[in-house]
Formats: C-alpha cells, structure tokens, sequence
C-alpha cells in the first residue's frame, strides 16, 4: 500500500513537472524566408528592344562570349521579327562581363555608347569584331576606334571609356546575376525561370509560348 501511494506521489509530481513545462517554455518563432523577387532586383531595367509594356526576356550577355555573339547573329534578328517588333516581348540585355578584362572594357564602352544614343549600334559593333579572348581586340584604342566608325563624340567617349564611369552599373548587373546563380553566358530570364547556356530559336520560342 505504502508502494502504491510512493508511485501515484511520482506520477503526480511528474504531471505537475510537465505542465509547468509546456505553460512556461519559451514560444518557437518560425521565420519564413522571404525569396527577392526579380523586381526588386532591378532585373527589368536596363536597354531593351520593343514595347515596354511587353513581356520581358532577360538576356544577361558577355561581349567577348562565342554563344553570346552566336545567339546575336543566329537568333536575336528572328526574335525581333516575330515577337519583338509585333509587340509580343521585349528584350533586355544585362552586362555580365565574366571572361577577362576585355570583358568589362567592351560592357563600359558600350554603355558609353548609349551615353550618345548608339547603344544597339555599338553592340553590333562588338559582336562584329569578336575575336578570341583578351587579345587586345577590345583594347581602349579600339573600342575609342569603334565610337568613331560610328560617329560619336571622340573626347565624350574617351573621356566616359577611361573614367569608367558605368563601373557600378556593370558591377550592380552582375551581381543580380550572380543572385540567380547564373554562372556562364548566355543566360536567359524567361517566365520567372534562368536558363544557362545557348538557345536555338525554336527552343526559346516554345519557352515564350508554354
């Protein structure tokens, strides 16, 4: 008997123990982790071609970039044609200089460029001088060379190219890249999706379209 109310004295204590545990515990906060949305990324802004209502592609580009200048010659013109001129989608291209130096001298060049409204114009001109590496193809003198081909303000463009005057912009582009874990060029941003590496026409025409 004495047993008995030994072990119902524990139970009772142990009960006591419990609820004075489970009333006074501290609480649990669980912390949603909120994902940066690419608005607040400042992924829509930059130079685009098309409406700017339209549906956006994100193209994030190296001047220096085989496929990027394959994707320029081989698909971009088919894209214009029959999604950007008619208003379907408008692209965005983003600087992600990654493949050297010359990288990042022919991003500031061409954002010079746009400086005197020849962006698009002196892109062109990049990608049609495109020739291996950090081989000094885009060297100053020749990205300075380039703007007079196309008759830009010679001193203006010098001035901006050596100034680096789109440092952060060019710095700032690449790091919204980075944040999409985007590691090569090309690299698209289609429907709220990152695709890495070169598309054909017909693939990125059935990833605007699904």
């Amino acid at each position: 008997m004495k047993e008995l109310k030994i072990a119902l004295l524990i139970s009772f204590m142990i009960l006591i123990i419990a609820f004075i545990g489970i009333f006074f515990r501290k609480p649990v906060v669980i912390k949603e982790k909120v994902q940066q949305t690419p608005t607040e990324n400042k992924i829509f802004e930059g130079h685009f071609l098309g409406l700017e209502e339209a549906k956006p592609i994100v193209l994030f580009e190296d001047y220096q970039c085989p496929y990027c200048r394959k994707f320029f010659t081989e698909v971009e013109s088919k894209l214009y044609e029959e999604f950007i001129k008619v208003g379907k989608v408008k692209l965005i291209v983003k600087n992600f200089p990654i493949l050297g130096p010359e990288s990042y001298k022919a991003a500031l060049a061409a954002e010079c460029a746009s400086e005197q409204g020849k962006f698009w114009e002196y892109r062109q001109m990049l990608y049609d001088n495109q020739f291996g590496q950090n081989l000094g193809v885009f060297s100053d003198k020749n990205l300075i060379k380039f703007a007079k081909s196309l008759n830009l303000n010679e001193e203006l463009f010098s001035q901006c190219l050596l100034n680096e005057k789109y440092k952060n912009k060019i710095e700032e582009e690449r790091n919204i890249g980075f944040s999409l874990k985007i590691s090569g060029t090309p690299a698209f941003w289609i429907n709220g999706k990152v695709y890495v590496g070169f598309l054909n026409y017909d693939k990125i025409k059935e990833l605007i379209t699904e």
